[in-house]
């Protein structure tokens, strides 16, 4: 398969998707900042981390996300909900202050229960 062809199809397979690397390090903020409303709660399948840097065609990778969603960097983290780009690590952080993060993940996920996040502080900070 196709590096293009797979990640098009990563994207349509979880309503949820976040594209990342292991060890960055604004990655794994967002991880943190997802972890908080628990995704997976009800359906294991809701949400996936497909991490790109152990691949041989990262860069591929990497290169057509900066073109398909025209981003000044070529950088992840990115963040995909039901086929749709929602943001990079900037977006995903201001989002998550504001609120719209949440009600976007419920609408993704048809649940609309009380997301642990609610009730706790992540600490992450807008750049």
């Amino acid at each position: 398969m196709r590096t293009l062809d797979f990640i098009e199809a990563k994207i349509k397979q979880r309503p949820i998707l976040l594209i990342a690397k292991e060890n960055d390090p604004n990655c794994r903020e967002i991880e943190g900042i997802l972890s908080l409303y628990e995704l997976n709660r009800k359906r294991p399948d809701n949400y996936e981390i497909l991490y790109i840097e152990s691949r041989q065609d990262c860069s591929l990778i990497e290169t057509y996300l900066w073109h398909k969603l025209i981003y000044t960097k070529r950088q992840v983290p990115h963040l995909f909900v039901n086929g749709k780009h929602i943001g990079g690590g900037v977006e995903l952080k201001r989002m998550h202050a504001s609120g719209d993060l949440k009600s976007i993940l419920e609408k993704a996920i048809g649940d609309s229960h009380t997301f642990a996040a609610e009730n706790r502080k992540c600490g992450a900070t807008v750049e």
